[in-house]
């Protein structure tokens, strides 16, 4: 078995260093604790043929075999056994992805022993580990060698190839899915063999391959790259839908973090924009963060134009050094403001009392008298998201947050400055169909990337997220007919589906839409699987024709 922690032998090594590798070691130690507890329970459940299901609990799967690797070499005869016999395989990783994408009455590898972080080089700022290891994980261990991602989802207990499988994403016009921070990996293809590819000397195979759909083989082994670790402010309001029309380019291509949502059956927004503390290194934020301010320069008026003089320059340097002052005084009369007594109550009494078990008893509620679901709605934009909040955290504390309960998901990526089109038509959807839809009805954006099958490809994108919630189990009644407008609506937009949830694509449909990056994914997925021993009904349905 691999050592928990090594060194980076090729680079320079940086004063403190063995200090960090030491608390790397143990923080990989307690992970391997938690780990063991989660997999003995797990272990019970996994008796052969037993059933095995999402979080969302939306559908099962009954395989014919469980497998719980604990090595790269077991992974390959496994691997090599199912190819032998011409039996099929899917890999199952924290199971987030509220669809069937691992479901499979064959073999189902489980990646939870499969989770050492190797190693992360601090002068190249980037971190080594198996393809099993969450990226809550991963973000502690660098964490603690002052490093960070700047691709944040919404839920980090998910597998670093999971995250990768379906082209995970962050929120911010600089920030790409976690795809495009992958300078290497390695699988383990269809006829159980090693295959690797990397950002040096198999970059055009690499940005192929990143976004796998699960279709390439079991991912074993993933270097990112990371950057130096920021603390982040947030500010959240909430607005009117009218306000948003007049504000919403700017603060997209001058935020370096923003994201807003809508809550259906009210006129109301609620924001959150996002930044540094301090001065971002623009080395490591690269070229995408520079695009965007370009962009904002572009978006804004003729005014604006005028800070690119001398005396605009000036100003805005002793802008950023009053919002530093500013930043500094904020953060620490918030963080006393967390301590008090006053905060934790109200956070306890909110959070889990009012936000969680009487918001789920009044949506199962809504399943029998969908009438009330607009109310519900309102309730909780009056008493959530209606009034200034401030936060300031690390980037997992920044940009996670509370999904409350199991929910349905539905998300797709249309061009980022189709935004407000696409607000104004989701609403029109609701209202002329009489739809009783559930709230958020969330808006992020990224910037353009060039992985093969990230739905951001060749262009920057809105996210453009609907959720429906599963109240104890239980199903909406409009929760099928408002995903098959807004699937419909979406595509009128020229949109893509996120990978990991609800949509109803087929080959034909991706065709059109991804043109050659789809052609020359099913290209490299033949070479690395040429018996389709990775290919489930889930998949099966994408590579069919209609």
């Amino acid at each position: 078995m691999s050592e928990k922690t090594t060194t980076n032998n090729n680079s320079p090594v940086p004063s403190g260093t063995r200090r960090m590798e030491i608390l790397t070691e143990q923080l990989n130690n307690d992970l391997q604790v938690i780990t063991a507890s989660r997999n003995a329970a797990e272990a019970a459940k996994r008796a052969p043929q037993a059933k095995w299901t999402n979080l969302a609990q939306l559908g099962h799967c009954t395989p014919q075999v469980h497998h719980t690797p604990t090595s790269v070499e077991e992974v390959q005869r496994t691997i090599k056994a199912i190819h032998a016999k011409g039996e099929k395989c899917r890999v199952a990783g924290d199971g987030k992805s509220p669809n069937a994408c691992a479901f499979t009455s064959g073999h189902l590898i489980h990646t939870e022993e499969l989770s050492r972080i190797f190693s992360v080089d601090s002068t190249a700022m980037t971190i080594t580990c198996e393809g099993g290891a969450l990226l809550r994980d991963i973000h502690r261990v660098l964490d603690a060698n002052g490093l960070m991602l700047r691709c944040v989802p919404s839920i980090v207990d998910m597998t670093i190839a999971g995250a990768m499988a379906t082209a995970a994403h962050s929120s911010g016009i600089g920030t790409k899915s976690i795809c495009a921070y992958v300078t290497e990996m390695v699988v383990v293809n269809g006829e159980g063999n090693l295959v690797k590819f990397s950002k040096e000397k198999t970059p055009k195979e690499l940005r192929i391959a990143a976004c796998h759909l699960g279709a390439m083989g079991v991912v074993v082994r993933v270097t990112v790259q990371a950057e130096r670790r920021s603390t982040w402010r947030l500010v959240s309001d909430c607005c009117t839908v009218q306000r948003m029309h007049q504000v919403l380019a700017q603060r997209v291509m001058t935020s370096e973090y923003y994201r807003f949502w809508w809550t259906p059956h009210t006129d109301y927004c609620y924001e959150t924009l996002g930044r540094r503390l301090t001065p971002a290194d623009e080395e490591h934020r690269g070229g995408a963060s520079q695009a965007g301010s370009a962009s904002a320069r572009s978006l804004t008026s003729a005014a604006t134009e005028k800070s690119d003089t001398p005396v605009g320059k000036m100003k805005r340097v002793l802008k950023l050094v009053r919002k530093e002052t500013t930043d500094a005084s904020h953060q620490q009369r918030w963080e006393a403001e967390q301590k008090s007594l006053t905060t934790q109550t109200m956070s306890l009494v909110k959070g889990l009392w009012l936000r969680h078990h009487t918001l789920e008893a009044a949506l199962l509620l809504g399943c029998y008298l969908p009438q009330v679901i607009p109310f519900v709605n309102k309730a909780y934009q009056k008493i959530f998201l209606n009034s200034p909040q401030e936060f300031f955290g690390s980037a997992v504390d920044a940009f996670t947050f509370d999904c409350l309960f199991r929910q349905w998901a539905c998300e797709w990526a249309i061009e980022a400055h189709r935004a407000l089109e696409a607000l104004d038509l989701i609403r029109q959807m609701i209202h002329q169909n009489n739809i009783k839809a559930h709230f958020p009805v969330e808006f992020r954006f990224c910037d353009e990337e060039d992985i093969s099958l990230s739905p951001s490809v060749g262009r920057r994108t809105c996210w453009i997220g609907l959720v429906m919630y599963r109240p104890h189990g239980k199903d909406a009644k409009d929760t099928l007919r408002v995903y098959r407008l807004f699937c419909e609506l979406m595509q009128r937009l020229g949109g893509r589906p996120h990978w990991a949830k609800f949509f109803n694509w087929r080959r034909n449909d991706i065709a059109t839409s991804y043109g050659g990056h789809w052609q020359r994914w099913l290209e490299l997925r033949q070479q690395m699987d040429p018996k389709n021993t990775f290919v489930n009904e889930w998949l099966n349905n994408l590579l069919t024709q209609d």
